[in-house]
């Protein structure tokens, strides 16, 4: 439903016409409603935030500081009533989670300075307490080997290596396993690899893509299927930053393969 509302969020934007509009309303909605009840602000991004960056680069334009001031508040606002209303473990409402943000204002930053949006540091801190001292270097294992692992259901493979978040959870925390499923960071996976050297040569290549990317649309920011891959694109590198590479690309397969898929058909 992602994709399909943004593909057609795009047509509406470019064709303007009353069916476009309709059809493009009626995907959002959808969308909206099928994610915003669990609270999937990973599907959420890469929408919302792609039909954003489509109201610019279609009219070749930039937010100015107080529009992106505006839509970051608006972000914050909607990132911490998803996360009050979508915990199976707390009663709270809509309706309550505003009277919090009335009676303390601050909560609005919590989902980025208390929660789990803030959590990479200190998981990665834990996850370092044992590597490589007792889960030894993978030399590729934990990046591409889980890449080529991954897609191979358990089923078939008994012997199936558990994913480098699980491993660790296991082993530093092995009383809240597998309900833990905390973000490491791409560092993980890159520093239990390769170590220090992996992890400065891995995030130099997340950098050398992002600006692969921008280079590829500023060539190309005219055509409409450049514009559409651009803004779905662009809010995985924000996703990247946080996550597992392989779940990254897994994610990006589902949410942004198919606007890749069908803009470079189209052209």
């Amino acid at each position: 439903l992602a994709p399909a509302a943004l593909i057609l969020v795009a047509l509406a934007l470019r064709d303007r016409t009353p069916r476009s509009c309709a059809l493009a309303a009626v995907a959002l909605v959808l969308a909206v409603a099928r994610v915003t009840p669990t609270g999937g602000r990973i599907v959420l991004l890469p929408l919302l935030g792609g039909i954003c960056v489509l109201a610019y680069v279609m009219r070749d334009r930039r937010p100015s500081v107080p529009v992106l001031a505006g839509l970051a508040v608006v972000a914050m606002l909607g990132s911490f009533l998803l996360l009050q209303i979508r915990d199976p473990g707390s009663d709270a409402t809509l309706a309550s989670a505003v009277e919090e943000l009335g009676e303390r204002p601050q909560a609005l930053f919590d989902p980025i300075l208390r929660n789990a949006d803030a959590e990479m540091v200190l998981a990665l801190s834990g996850a370092l307490t044992v590597v490589p001292d007792e889960l030894e270097r993978r030399w590729g294992g934990a990046t591409l080997g889980n890449l080529v692992s991954r897609p191979i259901p358990r089923e078939l493979w008994s012997g199936k290596p558990r994913p480098p978040g699980e491993e660790v959870v296991a082993t530093v925390w092995p009383r809240y396993y597998p309900y833990l499923d905390p973000a490491f960071s791409p560092l993980l996976v890159l520093y239990w690899d390769f170590g220090l050297p992996g992890a400065a040569a891995g995030m130099a290549l997340f950098g050398l893509l992002a600006r692969m990317l921008y280079a590829w649309f500023l060539r190309h920011r005219e055509g409409f299927g450049a514009q559409l891959v651009f803004a779905a694109c662009l809010w995985l590198v924000v996703i990247g930053a946080r996550n597992d590479p392989v779940d990254t690309l897994v994610l990006g397969t589902f949410l942004v393969g198919p606007v890749v898929a069908v803009a470079f058909h189209a052209s």
